[in-house]
């Protein structure tokens, strides 16, 4: 399940009505929320990334990690089957071109003479992979295939597609989340939610508390979590209150 634009709004408007911040806009909210939902995301891959240096088999970074990547999987895609140009270059637009992070990618190729299924193509820097070319050791070769940024996309090496034989690969992406938007219309000269129009965020649906709190952050507003945490308990009653009469 998506987290839900409304729900968020209403905690964050009645968190800042308790702070006597002021009326948020729909217009500053929306701005505010996709600020906070790309922060979010961007942490996940920092927190990877300092988790995975810590050493030891310590079960709770394992967990942590963990954690992110549930999170993670609900951006995540899939692209599979696509052919590399006979120059090493692949253009990387799926999605219509709303790829975020680039994941594992493996290569397959397969004639007469060679049989690679699956290769994990490791990523190097474009100084890196030329320093790998100086010396027939370091050289990539089809079992130790890598790839580097260029321009729209990558370019693989060694360069494995020709006239009798098409390289392939398959690789896994995580996709730039849709811009939340609480949408409206207007009635008695005040704005109602219109959720046929509105876009909820895309995070994990763990992360309502921390985008209230973010959001709450960018507009100025100093709460704790415990008082969002709260909030979102008494909005749920007054909720199920409306819904009993």
């Amino acid at each position: 399940m998506a987290v839900n634009v409304d729900t968020v709004y209403q905690k964050v408007l009645a968190l800042a009505n308790k702070e006597q911040r002021g009326y948020i806009t729909p217009q500053e909210f929306n701005l505010f929320a996709d600020h906070a939902q790309m922060e979010i995301l961007e942490q996940y891959f920092y927190d990877i990334n300092r988790l995975n240096k810590i050493d030891g088999n310590n079960a709770d970074f394992t967990d942590s990690v963990t954690l992110i990547q549930e999170k993670l999987s609900k951006l995540e895609k899939i692209t599979i089957n696509t052919n590399v140009l006979d120059t090493g270059f692949v253009p990387l637009t799926p999605g219509s071109g709303d790829l975020y992070k680039l994941g594992t990618i493996t290569g397959s190729l397969s004639n007469t003479n060679v049989d690679y299924q699956n290769i994990e193509v490791q990523e190097v820097s474009y100084e890196e992979y030329k320093l790998m070319e100086q010396t027939s050791i370091t050289r990539p070769h089809f079992k130790r295939p890598v790839y580097y940024s260029y321009a729209n996309g990558i370019k693989i090496a060694p360069i494995m597609t020709t006239s009798t034989y098409q390289y392939k690969i398959d690789y896994n992406w995580i996709k730039k989340p849709s811009k939340p938007n609480w949408n409206f219309v207007i009635v008695n000269d005040k704005p109602l939610y219109s959720g046929n129009t509105s876009n909820n965020f895309e995070l994990h649906e763990a992360e309502e508390s921390e985008l209230v709190h973010k959001i709450l952050q960018l507009a100025g507003v100093n709460m704790k979590q415990q008082e969002i945490a709260a909030a979102g308990v008494g909005l749920e009653n007054a909720k199920q209150t409306q819904e009993k009469q």
